[in-house]
């Protein structure tokens, strides 16, 4: 009776959208006197999952409930009733992992699909020799992983969860997998660095420091001497997720190597080299850590700096070592 109120009460048009938020919450935590989820629960959750009509908070909160019956499966002894009722969410991945771009926002699409790969990976493990089931979700993960609209956070994870079907009897495009994570490195790697000389840029139009002012830049040590305090740009939430998206492809080329025959090492030294810099640029986040990982991985990005403009000829100089919205015509 409670799962008929609630999925009802989730498509509901009647009550507020957080009331049918709720609902679908609800239903998708809702547990027997054992402790265990309900798992007559499931297939209400799949069909508010996969219906176009409702919203797509509503649709977000159903597919959390789906999650919640990936991780009790996994939790659960290997054979038992819940790990074998979990392959009944595959279908319902399938869908998700396909989802048309016309059908959800961008966020809310991205969203669904990350947390799709997330519990494919999930599920992988409980699979074993079953791992096939996950094969037109390897698909989609593939579409989007080649897709370079799609934003670079769902492509990396993408390519995490098609790694990790190396040993499974799914054919994989190797090849194609290595390709788009080398892409991947040097965009994520752009974007960091991008931002730091965006804020460079400005601050030398306008003069103002970014941080508020060239005071601010001092600091003083334990004797109370004045000492000049190393400059950011880049915050630290932007290089943690420099650093995540690093060591991510690293592990994932890491697992992908033994695919590519006669280039194994290369790709192996490549993806330790790599997550060498990823854990730097954690222990450090600093501009400087973003800038030695591009100086490693796509030094054609680098910005040379200009130390004395005042003697470069500007009849000679071609190319200006930095853009300049000013000198377009």
């Amino acid at each position: 009776l409670a799962v008929t109120q609630l999925s009802t009460l989730a498509r509901s048009k009647e009550i507020s959208i957080n009331g049918s938020i709720n609902a679908a919450l609800f239903l998708g935590e809702l547990k027997e006197q054992k402790g265990l989820l309900v798992t007559t629960a499931t297939e209400p959750l799949t069909e508010l999952v996969s219906d176009a009509t409702l919203t797509p908070s509503v649709r977000i909160a159903a597919l959390l409930g789906l999650g919640n019956r990936v991780k009790e499966a996994r939790e659960s002894a290997s054979g038992s009733p819940t790990a074998a009722n979990s392959v009944d969410i595959i279908p319902t991945m399938e869908q998700v992992i396909s989802l048309p771009a016309e059908q959800l926002p961008a966020i809310a699409r991205d969203w669904m699909q990350s947390r799709t790969l997330e519990y494919a990976s999930e599920l992988l493990l409980l699979l074993g020799d079953d791992s096939q089931k996950l094969t037109k979700v390897s698909k989609g993960a593939t579409v989007i992983m080649k897709d370079v609209a799609r934003s670079i956070d769902l492509r990396i994870r993408s390519v995490v969860f098609l790694s990790r079907l190396v040993d499974t009897d799914i054919e994989l495009p190797a090849a194609d997998i290595m390709a788009v994570t080398d892409e991947l490195v040097r965009k994520s790697l752009r974007e960091a660095y991008g931002t730091i000389q965006d804020k460079k840029f400005e601050e030398e139009i306008t003069g103002i420091g970014m941080q508020g002012g060239e005071a601010e830049m001092m600091g003083f040590d334990s004797m109370g001497t004045p000492i000049e305090i190393e400059k950011n740009y880049l915050p630290i939430t932007a290089s943690l997720r420099a650093s995540w998206r690093l060591v991510s492809l690293a592990d994932s080329m890491n697992r992908l190597s033994g695919q590519m025959n006669d280039e194994k090492e290369t790709y192996e030294n490549n993806a330790k080299r790599l997550r060498t810099f990823g854990v730097k640029i954690y222990e450090e986040p600093k501009d400087a850590s973003i800038t030695s990982a591009v100086e490693a991985f796509d030094p054609e990005s680098i910005v040379p700096d200009v130390e004395n403009p005042e003697a470069i000829d500007p009849e000679i100089e071609t190319t200006p070592k930095k853009f300049s919205p000013f000198k377009l015509r």
